[in-house]
């Protein structure tokens, strides 16, 4: 039986689409073999997991209203900060490079894993 925060990301992965909240690429759940023509090792950057909105050591919930659906790049790169931006600075940020071609490695869009425009998001 999958645990809560194991719940609630996978009911972000499927309100989402499968898409990364943050940068809008394609993510797998269970394996790697999800995305097509990508490598175990390469895709493992687009593992999807889960993002508090509010972080747990400030009082945020394992509740849907705070858990969205993050790809390990975007996750871990928000994070590994000495201080980490919110995430709607961080949403703004991300989408802005996505856009730039500057967020991800090319195979990425070279494979389609990202969409034509930028995605809404909820909050």
């Amino acid at each position: 039986m999958p645990s809560k925060i194991q719940s609630l990301r996978q009911k972000a992965f499927q309100l989402q689409c499968g898409r990364c909240w943050y940068c809008g690429v394609q993510m797998w759940r269970e394996s790697p073999s999800e995305l097509p023509n990508v490598n175990e090792r390469s895709a493992s950057r687009l593992r999807c997991t889960a993002e508090h909105l509010v972080a747990q050591r400030d009082g945020g919930k394992h509740e849907p209203s705070n858990v969205v659906a993050a790809c390990a790049h975007c996750n871990q790169t928000r994070h590994k900060r000495k201080n980490p931006p919110e995430p709607l600075t961080y949403l703004s940020n991300v989408r802005k490079r996505v856009s730039l071609g500057r967020w991800h490695h090319s195979w990425v869009r070279e494979y389609g894993l990202l969409p034509a425009t930028c995605m809404s998001h909820r909050v």
